[in-house]
């Protein structure tokens, strides 16, 4: 009768037990789950070129795509052996926690605000904010545009909007894409972009009435490879793959051949937005 009472008293946390071992069973095999899947689930852009884009011939193409498949390649053997998820810059977080992709490759900026949702992997790209404006338009400098309250363009879930509302400056409009953002600029609904610097060096090399006014705004940030928070094998296994491309110099070969032909020179040194070994 005893026994039977103190077995009765113990199963609750017998079953907690078995429980927490079964999830983090589960979080600890996520690369073996990949390779049981048979492809590597990767949200991206579809409209951030030279970054992430679809070609004229409906192909995806870019520096992130590169980074995706060769992920790909080193799990699984095949660089095609990946299932691109099409997201926009809010929808970053979400799809990670929601288990609809294993890895963001997305132009995603390390932010302590998002250190609290997200795991970042090593990074192999900064970046800085810029200000652009219409070549019509006399600004100078962005403090210049705050004190005369003009209104700036950003895109939404972007560190461009997260440093505007640290700064209390209210007077802004979001938009989704970066035909939207440029869109709204010349129709007039905003008088300067506020953005990732290197993206307006590539959009002003596309649109001639582009002027870049500054592009050193704020702190130097890091981009990279996020993870499902609390994924620590996936995230281990990203960071060990980065170290090792970052050695070879793989994100020097894909710049050469798929940014350096967008900034021209407007970037000198390639190693002033790549990370890896100089």
């Amino acid at each position: 009768m005893y026994n039977r009472f103190k077995v009765h008293k113990l199963l609750p946390c017998i079953i907690c037990a078995l429980l927490i071992v079964a999830f983090g069973c589960k979080k600890n095999n996520a690369v073996s789950e990949i390779k049981s899947r048979g492809k590597l689930i990767v949200g991206i852009r579809e409209d951030d070129a030279p970054f992430s884009y679809v070609d004229l011939q409906g192909e995806r193409c870019g520096f992130e795509i590169r980074i995706a498949r060769r992920l790909a390649e080193e799990l699984l053997g095949d660089e095609n052996k990946i299932e691109f998820v099409t997201l926009k810059a809010r929808e970053r977080i979400d799809v990670l926690q929601s288990d609809k992709v294993d890895i963001v490759l997305s132009t995603f900026t390390k932010k302590q605000e998002r250190l609290e949702k997200v795991d970042f992997c090593e990074p192999y790209m900064k970046t800085s904010l810029g200000v652009a404006v219409l070549e019509s338009i006399p600004i100078k400098l962005l403090e210049e545009a705050i004190n005369e309250n003009k209104c700036f363009i950003v895109g939404k879930g972007t560190v461009a909007e997260l440093y505007l509302k640290s700064r209390q400056i209210k007077n802004r409009i979001a938009f989704d894409s970066k035909e939207e953002i440029l869109q709204a600029l010349k129709d007039g609904k905003g008088d300067a972009i506020l953005h990732d610097a290197r993206k307006l060096l590539s959009w002003s090399c596309e649109n001639a009435e582009l002027k870049i006014i500054e592009t050193h705004i704020g702190n130097v940030e890091v981009i990279a490879p996020a993870v499902k928070k609390g994924n620590k094998e996936l995230q281990e296994w990203v960071n060990s793959k980065i170290k090792e491309l970052a050695k070879e110099h793989f994100f020097l070969k894909i710049y050469e051949e798929e940014l350096q032909p967008y900034y021209a020179n407007s970037i000198k040194n390639p190693y002033d937005l790549i990370i890896e070994s100089e």
